[in-house]
């Protein structure tokens, strides 16, 4: 005697056969296959599977990112994107991949000195509820907070303490306008979708001493007060 299953039973038979092959499949292959290596996320070793594997010494271009656990979201990928969480104790966040667009997803936590590019002049960036997509290499959204706390290159620059703000498009770019609990001191932080940087610090003028140390620190007058702006790329 034969034993007939409904059609909608066999679609589903397959459709977890696929899901369980998938499972499988080693995550060294999958950030190869799905582009999250053109990215520029790379790591010293990758083990375990797409479903939930580790990143040893993980770096998103220039940025350390330190040992991640990694996972990729299986139902995502039968609409042809590809969403790659990943979490340490310190932050967590979605790379997001699709076609000609990326970014990421639900980004919040805080990054260190050790992972920040070294000609950035920043001591820590903190995220809150961070989405950011890039279209074409032009950003497509941006959303969330930003905190910066600037590298105490002297006194002064100490001084200033955390400097918040929301992110938006600005043109190309993502921007994030931040100001400090004063609101007399502002950065103005720009990030581009080929990794470059450009990032503007600007304070009002002060008495003559600590004038002289922003100046030494290689602040500019300019006619927002002084300025010091830094580019270069992730």
């Amino acid at each position: 005697m034969r034993i007939r299953l409904p059609l909608g039973r066999w679609l589903f038979l397959f459709v977890a056969f696929l899901v369980m092959l998938l499972l499988t499949v080693p995550l060294r292959i999958a950030l190869d296959k799905l582009g999250f290596d053109e990215r520029g996320l790379g790591a010293r070793s990758i083990t375990g599977t797409l479903w939930s594997g580790t990143l040893t010494e993980a770096r998103l271009r220039s940025v350390a990112l330190g040992d991640l656990d990694a996972g990729l979201s299986i139902l995502p990928l039968f609409i042809g994107q590809a969403r790659m969480s990943l979490e340490t104790p310190a932050w967590s966040g979605t790379l997001v991949q699709s076609g000609n667009s990326g970014g990421v997803s639900n980004l919040n936590g805080k990054l260190g000195p050790e992972a920040l590019a070294s000609g950035l002049p920043v001591n820590a960036v903190e995220f809150e509820g961070v989405n950011v997509t890039f279209r074409d290499g032009v950003c497509a959204e941006a959303a969330g907070t930003l905190r910066i706390e600037p590298r105490a290159t002297n006194p002064a620059v100490a001084r200033l303490g955390q400097l918040a703000g929301p992110l938006r498009c600005d043109g190309d770019a993502v921007l994030a306008p931040l100001v400090s609990g004063s609101g007399q001191e502002r950065i103005d932080f720009r990030v581009f979708g080929d990794g470059r940087y450009r990032l503007s610090l600007m304070v009002p003028p002060g008495d003559p001493a600590t004038t002289a140390a922003l100046t030494a620190a290689g602040f500019a007058a300019t006619a927002d007060g002084l300025t010091m702006t830094s580019e270069g790329s992730f």
